[in-house]
């Protein structure tokens, strides 16, 4: 298992240097011949990079799938064509053997688990990267579900974690783009998320905790949690049915108004966000189920997010300032969310966010999948992308959780577009007026009006001059501090360019002998501790990791 991981290790590297070179060859490009160069590579080099990607993902499997699937969220460090390649990793895996898992039932409690249930399924109802769901009947009659960590996962994910660190610290320490970013906070809350699907005695609380918090709720329903029968490892509750809530023709066939049901998908969110502060992060189609009367059914606890009391008033705040459309309130929520990098001009970000909000009231009518839906979504990502804006880790997946919404959402009420029914869904849980152009909006039907169609071009012209207006302070102070240390120059030199590659080359030298020393030492510490006879092999490896680690922190001038 040690070996195996080990190997894992080296192959979860190679992944993440796929990842940092685009960015390196990108920051030499834009150096060199400008950005219009920079920005037309990098489509090419990054959907390069996204496809190597996803296929390592699809062949490591394990915890690499779920670093996909997070990677694919994150539009404000990666641009559009890299997360959308990853868009379609499917945490979907074959099962492990029965004879595996009855081992780790059988050590969990102490007996055969054929001895212990009155039924036990063979054959999993699901099997995914982590853990595997198997039907089971308790000695009482009482139907439930088992989920099962696979067999050495909780290996497999710490040298996959090691390798992410690794990752994460180098590009933190050695890219600006790291620094800018804050990779070490989005590590340890990826971090911190996987650990906790590894928890099922954690999942027990969660969903324990989350069936309380909608026990009065009639149209939302979770299934009991059987602590008796949980343990490390294994995790027993009651087994629930339902139709798929991605199903919306047989939904309909069975007599549920899927549009009744995506305002209630939508306003449980609005309670788990503002009221509650937990969350459930991932409600992919197959952790949603729909029984007669359309009562919404949660499964798979695992991914939980959690709010702080002023994470949940400034989301709060943010709300209503959209739905009442007071640009100053939604900046204040956007500041106190730690949304915007320190020393953002205040008043420029207002413009900004007016724009945001114009433009998705241009857009109330507009049905996802439809041509000005995808052109708000291409001008939200480059207006996001482009723009001092910064997703802070906390708020990572929930984001993920609004993605997947909004597909769920489209496929149930395709009619009525996915800002009007979430506008909808809050002025119902707030229990506030909307502002005079939101009830325009509402009452508008699915036709764009001319007045409509004037704030989407006014919004496309802002999107440009809001450029210049937030990058125009920097580029002022980075001239006038040029002009002060007298380095304004013409760039009609050659030295310069030539500096530019010598300093870019010697970052390249000092990523690379970075992970080669950490390879060297990675494998002279598995061959000490496991080798036996070859540690005289260790030791070399280990004056060789010494090397390239002084080569990467003494570089060739």
């Amino acid at each position: 298992m040690q070996a195996k991981a080990f190997v894992r290790t080296l192959r979860v590297l190679r992944l993440s240097i796929a990842v940092a070179l685009p960015l390196i060859w990108l920051a030499l490009l834009r150096r060199l011949r400008g950005e219009t160069a920079a920005a037309q590579a990098q489509k090419r080099l990054y959907g390069r990079a996204g496809r190597r990607f996803r296929a390592g993902a699809v062949q490591l499997q394990g915890l690499i799938i779920k670093v996909g699937q997070f990677l694919s969220t994150r539009v404000d460090l990666l641009p559009e064509v890299f997360t959308r390649e990853l868009g379609t990793l499917q945490d979907v895996v074959p099962a492990v053997p029965w004879p595996r898992l009855q081992e780790r039932l059988q050590k969990a409690y102490g007996v055969s688990p054929e001895s212990l249930f009155q039924f036990f399924d063979e054959t999993p109802i699901a099997a995914a990267s982590l853990a595997q769901v198997h039907a089971a009947t308790l000695p009482d009659g009482q139907s439930v579900a088992v989920k099962v960590l696979r067999p050495g996962i909780e290996t497999l994910v710490d040298a996959d974690l090691r390798a992410l660190h690794f990752a994460a610290h180098a590009a933190s320490h050695w890219t600006s783009w790291g620094k800018r970013y804050d990779l070490m906070a989005v590590y340890e809350e990826f971090a911190q998320t996987s650990r906790q699907e590894l928890d099922m005695q954690g999942e027990a609380s969660r969903a324990a905790r989350f069936r309380e918090n909608f026990s009065t709720t009639r149209w939302v329903n979770a299934p009991l949690v059987y602590d008796a029968w949980t343990r490390p490892g294994v995790l027993v509750m009651e087994r629930v049915s339902g139709l798929r809530i991605d199903d919306p023709e047989t939904l309909r066939a069975h007599g549920i108004d899927t549009q009744v049901l995506a305002n209630h998908l939508l306003r449980s969110y609005m309670k788990q966000f503002i009221e509650d502060g937990f969350y459930h992060a991932d409600p992919h189609p197959g952790n949603l189920f729909v029984q007669e009367g359309g009562t919404l059914v949660y499964v798979d606890f695992g991914m939980m997010g959690t709010l702080t009391d002023q994470d949940r008033l400034a989301v709060r705040k943010f709300a209503m300032g959209v739905l009442q459309r007071d640009v100053d309130a939604v900046t204040d929520a956007v500041i106190d969310m730690g949304l915007v990098r320190p020393g953002t001009d205040r008043i420029a970000l207002s413009k900004a966010i007016a724009f945001a909000v114009d433009t998705v009231l241009g857009l109330q009518s507009a049905p996802p999948g439809s041509q000005a839906f995808q052109d708000f979504l291409d001008e939200m990502e480059d207006f996001f992308y482009s723009h001092p804006f910064q997703l802070q880790a906390r708020f990572t997946f929930l984001g993920r959780a609004m993605g997947i919404l909004a597909g769920i959402v489209g496929a149930l009420s395709p009619n009525q577009s996915f800002f009007s029914l979430l506008v909808d869904a809050a002025l119902r849980f707030l229990g506030v007026s909307a502002s005079p152009e939101i009830n325009r909006m509402l009452t508008e039907g699915e036709d764009p009006s001319p007045s409509q169609e004037r704030v989407r071009a006014l919004g496309r012209r802002l999107l440009q001059q809001g450029r210049a207006w937030l990058e125009a302070p920097l580029r002022q102070e980075q001239q006038l501090a040029s002009l002060h240390q007298g380095k304004w120059r013409i760039p009609v030199e050659s030295e310069p360019l030539q500096r530019e590659m010598r300093h870019i080359g010697s970052r390249v030298d000092r990523l690379t002998a970075s992970l080669w020393g950490a390879a060297f030492l990675l494998a002279g510490s598995w061959l000490y501790a496991n080798g036996g006879g070859d540690q005289a092999l260790a030791y070399g490896l280990w004056g060789g990791a010494a090397v390239a680690l002084l080569m990467a922190i003494f570089p060739r001038r």
